[in-house]
């Protein structure tokens, strides 16, 4: 019609009016990738943004305070470069979708953006850096979420990308983090078995690690893989050097694996034997229950640590343990105890091993398991598993052996006299049938013959039916003594 308004360039509103004024329909439209009429610029690296200053003072308390002191005459930028963490950088187009939506809603109703849980958690440090409040809320119930399920190595990876030791994340972080170290309790065996999420779990405070291992609910079905992630933990301070924590200002010497294989014969630290962050790791390996392979290992670590009273703490237990016929109350009992359903706890005749046969470590034949020692009656005794076999069965079937663990007082002419025993694979499905060989014959262990079982205790093709559902095989020995 004559005399109608010509429309802007792309249903834009009149370039000459200021963006705080135009109407909220207008503006409706209006994306960060556009560059329509720009007035303010963000750097963040090496990459410049072309911005309006009213979306982002309407949405952020940090772009707020900058657009509120610049004067005609300054400089109408920002420098997020170094405000950001840089593992932050990646989501902050995800950010601007965010502020640009907000827009999108006052005008149109429409909703804002999702928030991936797989960036939950860069998301809400950036939000809570630039103090995006709507932003926060949704990063946080999405993180919250993330952490309590298969996203939680994700955000650990995530949170020791950004997190500074000795630095407050603030509210919202310490309660994701919170949900992090409970969720590593959870499954933390299962978590630690895949290298990228052992190798940030490494990378947490100390104090973290500590809040991890210390939990009397750890998942950890053999204590020997607390042991083994305490002592890579070490070779990782070894490694930095110095490690930001509870006070640990101790320089630790590179040792490489002969941390774990105890093949080396220097010390370790070169500060005080009893620092705060070796003390509290230690106190989190529960060495009574640790296999006897573990324990020598224990010992050597103790030594080139300089950690005399964990030494002495060792041997104390040695002799306790091998004097008694069960675990004394006074030690500290193991971390939960991971038992298939139905499944009561071991008596003092049995002895268990809850291994991970599938998705942990790759198992070749010859591998085996050995369990604790434990005492049945005036003797000593212990299970091996070999996960694919010995070397004389078939790869992938299962050998288990009940085996005698001889005592320094036995001299060379002993004999053990085993009325019977049986070793049993327990379903981690209620209401299916166990696996149990069984072996009633009067049997003699001595020098020659220390070990009696079978070398297909499990047939390759039933393991699957025995293994849980992050992979776990529990095999029960059941052990009767002649007097």
């Amino acid at each position: 019609a004559a005399g109608a308004a010509e429309p802007s360039s792309h249903g834009k509103p009149d370039s000459s009016e200021p963006l705080s004024k135009r109407s909220k329909c207008c503006d409706a439209e209006l994306t960060w990738r556009d560059e329509w009429r720009p007035d303010w610029e963000v750097k963040l690296g090496e990459r410049t943004y072309r911005l309006h200053a009213f979306l982002l003072a309407r949405a952020s308390t940090f772009f707020k305070s900058h657009i509120d002191v610049v004067n005609d005459c300054g400089p109408r930028r920002s420098d997020l470069s170094d405000v950001l963490p840089l593992a932050c950088h990646s989501v902050f187009e995800l950010i601007l979708d965010f502020i640009y939506s907000a827009n999108h809603i006052y005008s149109a109703g429409s909703a804002s953006p999702e928030v991936p849980c797989c960036k939950a958690l860069l998301l809400l440090k950036a939000a809570d850096v630039l103090g995006i409040s709507g932003l926060l809320e949704r990063a946080s119930a999405c993180a919250a979420i993330a952490a309590e399920g298969s996203e939680a190595p994700l955000l650990l990876e995530q949170y020791v990308a950004f997190h500074i030791p000795g630095t407050d994340d603030g509210v919202a972080i310490r309660n994701i983090q919170v949900k992090l170290v409970q969720a590593f309790v959870d499954k933390f065996a299962v978590l630690v078995s895949e290298p990228r999420v052992r190798a940030a779990l490494m990378r947490l405070p100390v104090e973290m690690i500590i809040d991890i291992l210390a939990a009397d609910n750890l998942f950890a079905p053999d204590e020997d893989e607390v042991f083994d992630f305490v002592a890579e933990t070490l070779e990782h301070l070894s490694t930095k050097g110095q490690r930001d924590g509870p006070e640990c200002d101790e320089v630790v010497k590179p040792l490489g694996d002969a941390i774990v294989a105890g093949e080396c014969d220097r010390p370790l630290v070169e500060a005080s034997p009893n620092s705060e962050a070796v003390s509290l790791l230690w106190k989190t390996v529960r060495i009574a229950h640790l296999s006897d392979n573990k324990i020598r290992q224990a010992t050597l670590l103790a030594e080139r640590l300089r950690c005399s009273e964990i030494v002495s703490s060792i041997f104390d237990m040695l002799i306790t343990r091998s004097s008694l016929d069960v675990t004394p109350p006074t030690i500290i009992p193991p971390h939960r105890r991971v038992l298939p359903p139905g499944v009561n706890p071991p008596t003092s005749s049995e002895i268990d091993i809850c291994f991970r046969q599938v998705g942990g470590k790759q198992w070749k034949r010859g591998d085996s398991i050995t369990s604790r020692s434990k005492r049945v009656g005036s003797k000593v005794f212990r299970l091996m598993i070999y996960p694919r076999g010995t070397t004389s069965a078939q790869d992938g079937d299962v050998s288990a052996f009940v085996g005698v663990v001889p005592q320094p007082d036995w001299g060379e002419a002993w004999s053990v006299h085993l009325v019977c025993f049986s070793i049993e694979c327990f379903p981690w499905d209620e209401g299916a049938s166990c696996r149990t060989l069984h072996a009633h014959a009067r049997q003699v262990l001595n020098m020659a013959k220390m070990d009696l079982g079978w070398l297909t205790f499990l047939p390759s093709a039933d393991v699957q039916q025995y293994v849980s559902i992050d992979g776990y095989l529990f095999v029960r020995a059941r052990i009767t003594v002649a007097p």
